[in-house]
């Protein structure tokens, strides 16, 4: 029952790869289901797409046809600017405001980890335009709360601080003439003038690089959350619209993304005659995936894509969120090869490439901006930059891309990497996301002045008792909390505490009455408990008096665990609904799932409301005599997701609720399609009987 997730862990320092522009930077791409690869392996052709650059890894359904591609697109959602949040300046945990202001992960320690800022009061933080010892002081660092000691100590500038306590930097935080690292880099023999100029600025700073930071984080962020409009104070401290982002970004450090490309680690790009690189790594992204992707995802999804802008090893993420074409036109392979600096009549580089296209096209993508009291959203075309390119896209014999070249300038300057956010997988320990999202929350609900407003409050109850979740049970264990009085629920929000093992496992139902909400579906593999806040609109506008019930399952051996509390939260204001928003839409009628057939049984639900998917639940009622025999999918546009992949062997129904994040950023609108196909031939029968989506945007 429990996947082994193949993860690819992109790290960088010194002699590692780097996934962002940052050191100690993890981008978590997690494959998801089997790819139903058609790439070619051709030798001819070694920078023809493969299982690097294969534009199926996407996870998504494309169109190839070029006649039948849109040659432009915007993405619906805005990513939203932010600064990079440099590791020389110590990342989120730099005082933006001015020294006497707290850093963004300061003011989350004291308002949320007990931290006491006093610890730190007439201490001071490192300067990152003065390296000298005597200016900066270490009981700052040791006197941090956890987030902050976090920050600092790993995304920040601790090998900066070491450096400089060493002895061994300049007051301008440049490596000082005797600094054995520079020695070191001056009497290595093996190094040209070129390498040895590089090697002499790794010296510097301790080893820091000023492009370091977390743009890889802010991509993800800025393209999956909505932007922070306004302060927000909490226990006592005023989170300003930067610090918001800061956080959001600060747990999006590790990311569950889909990826196509590799990173290419050259600082100096080795070329052969032609001008075409000769290291495999540094040709990604193909140009015809590149041209591919943007068409799909900008013009047919309206969806951004991330990129990696610079192909050697600097990293620069940036949001694209519009394409366009603006020249194409179709050409003959003598005309292909001229462009690119090679004579005949016969294409070198593809052998099943039977048509050719030049192409122009640009690329506008969203850049870093400066920390902020204020958001971008009014502005967003100071901070919308535009990138040039010129290639061959190369057609087969149906008129469908399976390739291309990058011509001239473009060989030089075009996106390393292209990768697709879809959640947040890993960041800061001692920093909760849902505090983090209750920020968020707040800061872009309806305003006056600084007061946040509201026609109603917020009550709390909670229940602090343990209670043991038996192990492989499907009873479980069910905890309860009374209201006694009557309150109208706007919003609810409930925060659950549950230590245990293998969460995984674990379902957990808020249920009063007959109405109930599963907040927990046997997600999160192997990672253990589960502490976080939801929020739910399933009771907007009920009456919260009553019993409340917790009711967590466990549905396999071994591991175990325990309620530890939890709490509900109503928010008794009319409007308080109104920052997030969802709706169920359900099928109609049952269909018939046929023996042994690859087009097996489709139920469509229309969809006409139009909102940007924060979130999405799909709850399945599906009969089968054999349920290892089937394999359930779900097909909205041209991005698909397994839900179920023959398990359960001779189970006769799949009655279960699945939680994805694999539509996030997406439009509710359209048609969602679930395919249910029966893979073998033993004469069983069975139904899709109803389906639903709940959606929240």
């Amino acid at each position: 029952m429990r996947n082994l997730q193949n993860i690819i862990i992109f790290l960088s320092a010194c002699a590692m790869l780097f996934a962002g522009c940052g050191e100690n930077i993890i981008v978590d791409t997690t494959a998801g289901d089997r790819l139903a690869s058609n790439a070619k392996e051709i030798a001819t052709k070694a920078d023809q797409w493969n299982s690097m650059n294969n534009p199926e890894l996407f996870q998504t359904e494309l169109n190839y046809k070029l006649s039948e591609l849109p040659k432009q697109g915007r993405s619906e959602h805005i990513p939203w600017p932010a600064t990079y949040w440099p590791t020389y300046e110590d990342s989120v945990n730099v005082r933006w405001q001015g020294k006497d202001k707290l850093s963004a992960v300061e003011k989350y320690d004291a308002a949320f980890n007990g931290w006491d800022p006093a610890a730190v009061e007439g201490l001071r933080p490192m300067d990152s335009s003065d390296c000298t010892p005597d200016t900066w002081d270490d009981a700052y660092y040791e006197n941090l709360g956890p987030a902050a000691a976090h920050t600092s100590n790993n995304m920040g500038n601790k090998k900066t601080r070491t450096a400089s306590r060493d002895g061994l930097l300049k007051k301008n935080c440049k490596a000082k003439d005797d600094n054995l690292c520079l020695k070191a880099c001056n009497d290595n023999e093996n190094l040209d003038d070129s390498a040895r100029s590089y090697c002499k600025k790794s010296c510097h700073r301790g080893g820091v690089e000023t492009w370091w930071g977390l743009c890889h984080a802010w991509v993800p962020a800025a393209m999956l959350e909505q932007e922070p409009m306004h302060a927000v104070e909490h226990n006592g401290h005023k989170f300003e619209v930067s610090d918001i982002k800061a956080l959001l970004i600060d747990q999006y450090n590790r990311t569950r993304s889909y990826m196509i490309g590799g990173r290419c680690n050259a600082r100096e790009v080795e070329r052969d005659d032609e001008g075409r690189v000769k290291d495999d790594e540094c040709r990604d992204t193909n140009a015809g995936t590149y041209h591919l992707i943007m068409a799909n995802f900008l013009g047919v999804m309206k969806r951004a894509v991330a990129e990696d802008r610079t192909y050697n090893y600097e990293v620069w993420n940036q949001p694209i969120i519009e394409w366009e074409v603006t020249d194409m036109n179709e050409i003959t392979a003598a005309a292909a090869n001229q462009l690119l600096g090679i004579e005949g009549d016969i294409y070198k580089y593809n052998e099943n490439a039977k048509t050719f296209f030049e192409v122009r096209a640009k690329s506008y993508y969203i850049t870093e901006s400066q920390a902020s009291t204020k958001p971008f959203t009014d502005e967003i075309t100071s901070y919308t930059n535009t990138d040039d390119y010129h290639y061959i896209l190369e057609l087969d014999a149906d008129g469908k891309i399976n390739g291309g070249e990058w011509i001239g300038y473009s060989q030089t300057s075009h996106p390393d990497f292209l990768w697709l956010p879809v959640s947040a997988r890993l960041g800061n320990p001692s920093i909760d996301m849902s505090n983090v999202k209750m920020l968020l929350e707040k800061s872009r609900e309806i305003s006056i002045g600084n007061d946040t407003t509201t026609d109603g409050e917020i009550l709390t109850f909670d229940n602090t008792f343990e209670f043991d979740i038996p192990d492989n049970n499907d009873t479980g264990v069910t905890s309860t909390i009374e209201i006694h009085d009557s309150h109208s629920i706007g919003r609810l929000e409930v925060e659950i505490n549950i230590e245990h093992t293998y969460i995984a496992d674990l379902t957990v139902t808020l249920r009063k009455g007959d109405k109930e909400k599963v907040l927990h579906n046997e997600a999160g593999g192997s990672s253990d408990n589960i502490k976080k806040t939801y929020t739910v609109n399933t009771f907007a506008g009920m009456d919260a008096k009553g019993t409340w019930e917790l009711v967590v399952t466990d549905s396999a051996n071994a591991d175990v665990g325990k309620i530890k509390n939890w709490k509900l939260k109503v928010n008794t204001s009319t409007s308080a609904a109104t920052s997030e928003g969802n709706f169920v839409a359900n099928s109609t009628g049952s269909v018939d799932i046929p023996d042994n057939t690859p087009e097996g049984g489709v139920s469509t639900i229309n969809v006409d409301a139009s909102h940007s998917i924060r979130r999405m639940a799909v709850t399945v009622d599906i009969e089968h005599s054999y349920v290892g025999a089937i394999v359930v999918e779900l097909k909205h546009g041209a991005v698909k997701k397994i839900l179920h992949n023959m398990q359960g062997g001779a189970e006769a129904s799949i009655a279960k609720t699945f939680e994805l994040d694999d539509f996030n950023g997406d439009l509710t609108s359209g048609a969602w399609e679930l395919k249910v196909v029966d893979t073998d031939g033993y004469d069983d029968s069975g139904s899709i009987n109803s389906w639903n989506i709940e959606f929240t945007y």
